[in-house]
């Protein structure tokens, strides 16, 4: 009879168990169907979220300046500045956590400072960090030159695969030869290279190539040199707010030069050519 009511006993003892867990997964199952579906949204929202913020990472602004005229910019992070004719400053569109900057041309940089962010410029195969200063940065791909000015507190100008690395203090003027891979530093009067932003073109002992280069761009004109004798003849000269036609009249007062300028012409795309302007030897 013992036997008989410990037999019961575990039977009753097995089937209460079965039913506790048939009633706990029951349950289980319950709480995951209603679950599962916020679940599965919130997965597939999360997942949307990263894809578009991954995208925005990779995306990028870029800001055009034409020749012949100058642009002010304003970048997310509350850096300003200017660009000059014929530039582009390219920049991620999540700008504040990536202070980093593509130029290729001439700007002028009034950076806010952060010092838990540098901000960075690359440049014709520089990188120029820096905290938070004004400086100017010319790099044209057509120059073979890249110069770095500093106005206020100091940079870092780097190259990847070289040893540059050098820090400029203020009235600082780097300069790399693209061709010859060459670099120099200087102390100069800072207002030579970046006037250009108040709408001078100062020239200070700087070959006439050179000045008809930044001519050209400044006057969205072409400006062609016959003879090799007039490339290396140096000017120093301030001009502002002047037609290119008195410039040229000036410059020829300094020099024997004589000057030819060729009026656009529509060619076949109904499109307007640049202006020439032809120097030649004048005896």
């Amino acid at each position: 009879m013992w036997n008989q009511i410990k037999q019961k006993i575990q039977v009753r003892k097995t089937q209460a168990e079965r039913s506790r867990t048939y009633r706990f997964t029951n349950t289980f199952y319950r709480i995951s169907a209603i679950l599962i579906l916020p679940l599965l949204l919130a997965s597939f929202y999360f997942f949307i979220e990263w894809k578009e913020l991954t995208s925005c990472q990779s995306a990028y602004a870029e800001i055009y300046c034409p020749p012949g005229v100058r642009s002010q910019f304003n970048l997310p992070d509350g850096t300003t500045g200017w660009l000059n004719g014929d530039s582009r400053l390219k920049y991620p569109i999540h700008f504040i956590q990536n202070r980093s900057v593509a130029l290729n041309g001439e700007a002028y940089f009034d950076v806010k400072e952060d010092k838990r962010s540098p901000f960075q410029v690359k440049a014709g195969g520089l990188n120029v960090e820096v905290l938070g200063t004004h400086f100017n940065v010319m790099a044209y791909e057509d120059f073979h030159r890249v110069e770095v000015t500093l106005d206020e507190g100091s940079v870092l100008v780097r190259k990847e695969g070289t040893s540059l690395n050098e820090v400029l203090a203020p009235n600082g003027h780097l300069v790399m030869d693209t061709q010859q891979n060459q670099v120099s530093v200087q102390t100069v009067q800072t207002r030579y290279f970046t006037s250009w932003k108040d709408g001078f073109l100062e020239f200070r002992n700087v070959p006439l190539h050179e000045v008809a280069t930044r001519l050209g761009r400044w006057y969205n004109s072409e400006i062609i040199i016959q003879d090799e004798a007039l490339k290396q003849i140096p000017y120093r000269a301030t001009f502002k707010d002047e037609s290119l036609e008195r410039v040229l009249a000036l410059l020829a007062l300094s020099a024997p030069i004589g000057y030819e300028i060729i009026e656009p012409k529509n060619n076949n795309n109904e499109m307007y050519e640049k202006r020439k302007v032809i120097l030649r030897y004048k005896e």
